[in-house]
């Protein structure tokens, strides 16, 4: 596994490198915890930890795509048709998701459990950009291979 699970409510959001995408259910009885398998997708996440918005996971796959799919079911909702980088770094602000791939082009998406929107999309340099975009309030920032810059998030 090289993704961090994501906890949403009792279930554990996760995923495995050349395995499949897992939901496990998080219980605790008597003081003890207890974590089984509620459900398994087919679909492969890569190395990038989702963002979950109201119940959906957004997360970049080994395949390069996004997908959208739901925490508590596994049910799969979309998977873009639309390629990104090896890597992709996910934060969330609100209904709208930056992605930062490993060659230094920032996506913004909205999170739609409908359907995959790509809102926009820059080059914010020629470095390689393996590290996780860091959010602060309106700041984002990117650490590529010799540099730390920071950005304002913010508008409509």
């Amino acid at each position: 596994n090289i993704l961090t699970p994501v906890a949403h409510g009792d279930t554990l959001f996760s995923s495995s490198y050349g395995g499949k995408t897992l939901g496990f259910k998080v219980t605790q009885s008597d003081g003890k915890f207890a974590c089984e398998e509620a459900w398994r997708h087919k679909s492969q996440g890569y190395m990038s930890t989702p963002v979950v918005i109201d119940g959906v996971a957004y997360t970049h796959l080994k395949s390069q795509r996004m997908m959208a799919i739901e925490v508590a079911t596994g049910r799969e909702l979309w998977t873009s048709r639309t390629s990104f980088g090896k890597y992709l770094s996910l934060v969330a602000q609100g209904g709208r998701i930056l992605g930062l791939d490993q060659r230094g082009q920032l996506f913004l998406l909205r999170a739609d459990k409908e359907s995959f929107e790509l809102l926009d999309e820059r080059k914010l340099g020629d470095a390689e950009t393996w590290a996780h975009l860091a959010a602060a309030d309106d700041e984002l920032f990117v650490r590529e291979l010799n540099a730390l810059t920071a950005y304002r998030w913010g508008g409509s």
